[in-house]
């Protein structure tokens, strides 16, 4: 059941963590001027990559198969799958990838 979705989860997720890498490198960068008081610490880090990857990557990537693979949409038609149905699964397989960085994001905000 699950390798249905596989291919449409690699390119989601490829985009996605290219698309949350860059921002949070970014943001820090910008941000590291305005920070007085503050270090940029791992914590912080790991929770803006976190924020980028659930919000911002995962539409950019869904974004990007729609425009770029629309015409694959078929074969998900065709094992009986929705649009709508693929996109909360891959959500769904975003989310619980994103437990293990919560865990370790707290456990480094201790420090």
């Amino acid at each position: 059941m699950i390798r249905k979705y596989l291919p449409y989860f690699n390119v989601v997720f490829t985009v996605n963590f290219v698309f949350s890498f860059m921002a949070t490198v970014l943001s820090t960068l910008i941000s590291k001027p305005f920070l007085i008081d503050q270090e940029i610490s791992l914590s912080r880090v790991i929770t803006q990559f976190i924020i980028f990857f659930i919000t911002g990557g995962y539409v950019t990537g869904a974004i990007y198969y729609e425009i770029a693979r629309k015409n694959e949409y078929y074969l998900y038609f065709n094992l009986g799958i929705s649009k709508l149905r693929l996109n909360l699964i891959t959500y769904l397989f975003h989310l619980i990838l994103m437990i293990p960085f919560l865990i370790f994001a707290a456990y480094a905000k201790q420090f």
